[in-house]
């Protein structure tokens, strides 16, 4: 069930396995739901399960740099 485009959330792109996204699209649909609320609950569940382990955004941004995958953009800040 698309919806139109705001522009208030920005777009992300992400992989997953056709295993799992196969099925949830069919779930979220027999419920009355879009693929994104799905997604949406799951990544705020997570980030709320494991908020004590965010190490905020500039030791996350001098990590990945380090590494030599350095952001084109900055991540959202910490809550």
């Amino acid at each position: 069930m698309p919806r139109p485009a705001t522009g208030k959330t920005p777009i992300r792109n992400f992989r997953v396995k056709a295993e799992h996204y196969d099925p949830a699209v069919r779930i979220a649909w027999a419920r009355g739901e879009s693929l994104t609320d799905v997604v949406e609950k799951a990544i705020a569940a997570y980030a709320r399960r494991h908020r004590d382990e965010d190490p905020g955004a500039e030791a996350y941004e001098a990590a990945r740099t380090a590494a030599g995958r350095p952001r084109k953009t900055a991540p959202p800040p910490a809550e």
